[in-house]
Order: C-alpha cells, then structure tokens, then sequence
C-alpha cells in the first residue's frame, strides 16, 4: 500500500513538471531524479510577454511530505509569475505565501529568473546554489543568491542581478543534490567542483555524468542547462 500512495504522488508530481512548452531564443535540458519515487525538487516555466520565468526550487526534507510542499510551492510560483516579471518580487510573493501557511516550519531555497529572446537572464536567488554560466571561452562565472532561504520570516530583503549571453554559451540551474554524492570513499562531492566540471562538460549528460558517476547519491538531484540559441526551441531531456 505504501509503494502504491508512492508510485500514485510520483505520478501527481510529474504532472505538474512543464512540458515541451516554447522558450524563444533559448535551448532548455534538464535533468530531474527524485532520491525516491517523490522529493522535495520542483521546477516550472510561464511565459510572459517580457520572457519566460524560469524557476526551481528545493524543500527541505524527502519524500512524500517534501513533495507535497512542492506542488504546493508550484501553485504559489505560477501566480507570482503571472503577476510580475521582476525574478526577486515573485521570490518574495512565494516567500509570503510559503510563510503565512507554515510560520517558519517550512523552508526552501529557491531560483528565479527572467529569461529573454535577446540573451539575457535577470536572476535572483534565495539560499540556492549560484547561477553558474559558461562562456564560450570555457570560462564559468558565477552570480550568488542574494537572500536567504525562502519559508523563514514573513519579508524578504536581497536584491536581483542580470547576466547577458551570446549565442552558443550556456547558464546552469541546480540543486544541492548535483553535488551531495558520496564518492567510494564516503567522502561527499563539494559545491567548488561544479564549476570546474561545468567548465569542462558543457552539456548536460556529460556533466551529470562527470559529478554523479557511479557514485551512491542521497538527495534529490534537478539540473536545468541554458544554451542560448538564435531560433525558438522547445523543452528537451538530455544532451
């Protein structure tokens, strides 16, 4: 009965993941696994007439409770991202919502960003792992979240960034999971080693495969890759 309400909320929850919708200018991959049948991950889209909100977002917790908050954390996204384009006020919409139900008991870092057909991402963060882009050079650089983790207090201070890409260079979205696997050793991965990997794997397949390995991983794992292109293209998994 247990693995069946599991198999039954993975299903709910996979539901609520975007489909192959339009990103103008933009090639989005994206790598999403659950530790179990359900987590705490969640990622979304909503196009706007200004771009298309990009956001992902990572509960605390596993399971079915974690992936509760998510579909939850999925309605309050997709209002605030119908209601403003700016990536730190839909942040602080969710962080609002997220507070006045749980009071503190329920927190998560998060990402947003604003994605345009010109090739630049506004961005604003909330306790999440850096927005990471890789140039064509090979070079990464690295744009941190600028507040704290969402679900905390009832305001949120920080403030957004934006970043601009050429054709070809690529902007990458992560959860903690990327680099939380446990090498043969035991010893676990650290968040210095994306960027280097990020550096030397441009695509998404290598890149998952350079962090994760064989190695044995105990957290959710969602990666969403950015490649600027010059035509509309739509959601694919993988390379």
């Amino acid at each position: 009965a247990q693995v069946a309400d599991l198999e039954a909320a993975q299903r709910v929850q996979r539901a609520i993941l975007p489909g192959a919708e339009p990103l103008p200018g933009w090639r989005l991959s994206t790598h999403y696994a659950p530790m179990i049948q359900v987590g705490g991950d969640i990622y979304g889209l909503e196009t706007r007439s200004d771009g298309t909100m990009v956001w992902l977002a990572d509960a605390t917790g596993h399971g079915v409770a974690a992936a509760l908050c998510t579909m939850l954390v999925t309605i309050l996204f997709q209002r605030a991202a119908r209601a403003t384009g700016d990536p730190l006020e839909v942040l602080t919409r969710v962080n609002a919502g997220l507070f006045a139900i749980f009071r503190g008991a329920s927190m998560m870092s998060a990402v947003c960003a604003r994605v345009s057909g010109d090739g630049t991402i506004h961005f604003a963060g909330a306790g999440h792992p850096p927005l990471l882009v890789r140039r064509k050079d090979g070079r990464v650089e690295s744009i941190a979240s600028r507040s704290t983790l969402l679900g905390l207090g009832g305001t949120l201070d920080g403030s957004a960034d934006a970043v601009r890409l050429a054709p070809g260079e690529r902007a990458l979205f992560h959860t903690d999971g990327l680099f939380s696997a446990r090498r043969a050793d035991g010893a676990r991965l650290a968040a210095s080693e994306v960027a280097p990997a990020f550096a030397e794997a441009a695509n998404l397949d290598p890149l998952v495969a350079r962090m994760l390995g064989d190695s044995a991983f105990d957290d959710d794992v969602t990666v969403l890759l950015l490649r600027r292109e010059t035509a509309a293209v739509r959601v694919v998994s993988g390379k």
